[in-house]
């Protein structure tokens, strides 16, 4: 059997994680990898680097389905959200080549990636969030207040998310990016791993609270067993019809109470703090894409689990990646 992990860049750990959870179901697994450079990190842990055009390229899909038939790929695991609308539109084109794609439905993918969508969605069922406007409405409010938390309708790793201090902040922030602008929050922030099996059954929870951040993903955090968290992050994925796989819902505790922030319709970047604690998603995937039961063991973790994250070197030769022999002849 074979697992892909799309766009592979740093997630070492993951590769590590893939290749474990793997070789618990066959022994015989591998895991492969596409990037748009073979000069990245995460390549030297895999069996298999293949490089492939962005996600934006009309030649991609194809480049990847390419990729899932030669290398004979059981399973896809997508780690980026612009991926993640063409792997959702294209399931059935995986399928044809004998690969599942560990992805929601479209709709779960276009309503979590939009930012101002999801807290209409949210809004709409009630659930606790924090209040959002568009930022010319802000800015055309003579009494409007400041600080506040501004962020792209769309992106990840925190891209062009910031405080806005003043009118002056706002007001640039608003002429780069399309986003919106939320109350800033001030409280306990926890990402919590989901499970969501193939029947769209919640298996399994992780709380992990983010006590540092780096470029919007977990530096250090711990395992945190909150019954209302927990319920929060279940009801949300459960209200929405379509997600599969792991995903990743993001929530406050505030001095007010919970507040849902968004979902990720994908693997985060913290799993691997979740996996040290006890459970093993990626196990579970792996047995779904060979058609086999998950037992509920899989999702049994303990708390007061930390994590802390430090760089590590990979290092080589130019003549083993085309991304610099080229540069260097």
């Amino acid at each position: 059997m074979s697992i892909l992990v799309s766009s592979v860049g740093r997630r070492a750990s993951l590769v590590d994680l893939c290749r474990e959870s793997a070789k618990g179901v066959l022994k015989d697994a591998r895991v492969v990898a596409t990037d748009m450079t073979d000069f990245c990190p995460a390549g030297s842990r895999v069996d298999r680097l293949h490089m492939v055009p962005s996600a934006t390229d009309p030649s991609w899909l194809g480049a990847i389905v390419a990729v899932c038939e030669l290398e004979g790929v059981d399973l896809v695991i997508p780690t980026i959200d612009p991926e993640l609308p063409g792997f959702a539109g294209a399931r059935a084109s995986f399928e044809d080549v004998g690969a599942s794609v560990m992805v929601s439905s479209p709709e779960v993918i276009r309503t979590c990636g939009d930012k101002k969508r999801f807290n209409i969605w949210a809004q709409g069922l009630g659930l606790p969030i924090p209040d959002q406007a568009n930022p010319a409405t802000v800015l055309a409010d003579p009494n409007a207040t400041y600080p506040r938390f501004f962020k792209p309708r769309s992106g990840s790793s925190s891209l062009g998310a910031a405080i806005v201090e003043e009118f002056a902040d706002l007001e640039l922030r608003s002429r780069k990016y399309d986003g919106v602008v939320q109350e800033l929050l001030h409280g306990d922030e926890f990402t919590c791993d989901v499970y969501v099996d193939l029947s769209g059954q919640v298996r399994g929870v992780v709380p992990r609270q983010r006590l540092a951040v780096r470029s919007g993903e977990i530096s250090k955090g711990v395992t945190v067993r909150d019954s209302e968290v927990i319920q929060l992050a279940t009801e949300t994925v459960r209200s929405l019809s379509g997600a599969r796989g792991i995903i990743t819902v993001q929530i406050f505790r505030t001095e007010h109470g919970l507040k849902l922030i968004e979902v990720n319709a994908r693997v985060g970047g913290g799993y691997p703090l979740s996996r040290r604690a006890g459970v093993d998603m990626l196990r579970a995937a792996v047995l779904e894409s060979q058609g086999r039961a998950v037992p509920d063991e899989l999702f049994e973790w303990e708390e007061d689990v930390t994590m802390m994250r430090h760089d590590v070197e990979v290092f080589g030769r130019v003549a083993d990646y085309s991304a610099l022999r080229d540069s260097h002849q």
